[in-house]
């Protein structure tokens, strides 16, 4: 037998061991894979990308909230066992649309503790949705927290809800027997869903408005007029009419004749949570506990929250990156009448805690709703936060040979945080 017979020979013995031992790691990697995948989303199903805690404390300890102008302390060690924990934080797990998975990718999640960082590598998509959901965990932590040294300034220490609003250049109108809800015939599935009376009976006017002519002006007023009745049997707030001092001075803000300085010297008291809340609070005192029988039970809050015909922008462009629903035409807004009547989108934020949920509460038409519960705990006698947001279209019921037109509306449920306890206020 010639050398290089037996070279040859040798050679093709290597290559069949090499391909062996390759074909056999490769059987070992593949049942080694089978094995670890399904163990691996048991604990992690697709899509559920957690935040760590340090990002979380990260962010908190770095974001302030806003209406009182009362910064949160670090961390979340007094949010009570259970809830609003940093790691519980999902990623695209919302009953109302279980297959985004990919709304706040993972580049986005590693860049939520660094508000301060410059994010000129990310699109002003991206941007819009990092700034979204840092601002939804401030919110939502906060109205877990028990901590009330964020309560509003605005509180009723020994004066009267009027007297506070009234000192403020605040007039209210408040009356029994409001008829107006009937009127609202686009909610009256949703009421009538969730068992809540439309019975002018049960309802109250809440009203609080000003007109005060501009310091050096003889033609500019602030104004702001916002219309928000009450169902305190029940526990309702209804977000029907809100224009406030900075939709009235827009133009004058854009122009420089008017500067935020000014208003915020002018109207410190001028937040939706605050004023809406002590509204509330004089019309109950004055016209609701008065007709109550001895020894009946008052609500101290509001268990169900709708905001009527929403147009607020900023919240409509949120609005529409979390739902996806973009109208092709007219700018590519949000597409009303794809979200539905009643129930509409339905979020889930205290089962999901996704990303898209803590977007939803950075919305203005939302958040404020958050505020006015994360800033008035004592006044509440304990911590409650919202665990469900619906955005649904509220049309009218066409008439004969009518169209219907789309109208946003949106409702949050309220609940007391588990194992909050009691506040003395």
């Amino acid at each position: 037998m010639s050398a290089s017979f037996t070279a040859r020979a040798q050679a093709l013995i290597r290559k069949r061991r090499l391909f062996s031992t390759f074909i056999i790691t490769g059987l070992i990697g593949l049942v080694a894979l089978c094995v670890f995948l399904p163990w691996q989303s048991s604990l992690h199903p697709p899509g559920t990308h957690q935040i760590s805690r340090a990002v979380h404390d990260g962010l908190l300890a770095r974001t302030s909230v806003g209406g009182s102008g009362t910064p949160p302390k670090p961390g979340n060690e007094n949010i009570p066992p259970g809830q609003g924990s940093a790691s519980s934080i999902q990623h695209g797990t919302g009953s109302a649309d279980q297959s985004n998975y990919n709304w706040f990718p993972k580049h986005l999640q590693g860049l939520l503790d660094k508000p301060d960082v410059n994010h000129q590598h990310i699109s002003s998509e991206e941007k819009n949705k990092l700034t979204w959901v840092q601002k939804g965990v401030e919110v939502y932590h906060s109205m877990l927290s028990m901590d009330t040294s964020r309560d509003s300034i605005y509180q009723d220490d020994g004066s009267s809800p009027q007297s506070i609003l009234e000192s403020h250049k605040w007039a209210l109108r408040g009356y029994a027997d409001f008829r107006g809800v009937q009127f609202l015939s686009g909610l009256a599935s949703a009421m009538n869903g969730l068992d809540i009376s439309r019975e002018p009976r049960d309802w109250f006017s809440n009203n609080a408005f000003c007109s005060v002519k501009v310091p050096g002006s003889e033609t500019k007023t602030f104004r702001a007029d916002l219309d928000n009745p009450v169902n305190f049997r029940q526990g309702v707030l209804l977000g029907n009419y809100n224009f406030g001092i900075e939709d009235g001075m827009r133009a004058e803000i854009e122009s420089g004749e008017v500067t935020k300085a000014e208003i915020n010297k002018e109207f410190p008291l001028r937040r939706w949570s605050d004023v809406v809340w002590l509204g509330a609070e004089f019309v109950k005192r004055k016209k609701y506990l008065p007709k109550l029988p001895a020894q009946t039970p008052a609500t101290r809050g509001f268990e169900h929250v709708f905001q009527y015909h929403v147009i607020e922008s900023s919240t409509k462009k949120v609005l529409k990156e979390v739902t996806g629903i973009e109208a092709e035409a007219r700018g590519g807004g949000l597409r009303i009448a794809d979200l539905g009547v009643w129930p509409g989108k339905a979020y889930n934020v205290e089962s999901d805690k996704s990303y898209q949920a803590m977007a939803l509460i950075s919305a203005p038409s939302i958040r404020g709703v958050a505020y006015m519960l994360a800033q008035h705990k004592k006044a509440l006698g304990s911590a409650y936060t919202i665990d469900r947001i619906h955005i649904f279209d509220c049309q009218d019921p066409p008439k004969a040979g009518d169209t219907a037109i789309p109208r946003l509306c949106l409702y949050m449920h309220v609940k007391k945080v588990s194992g909050a306890s009691a506040i003395e206020h």
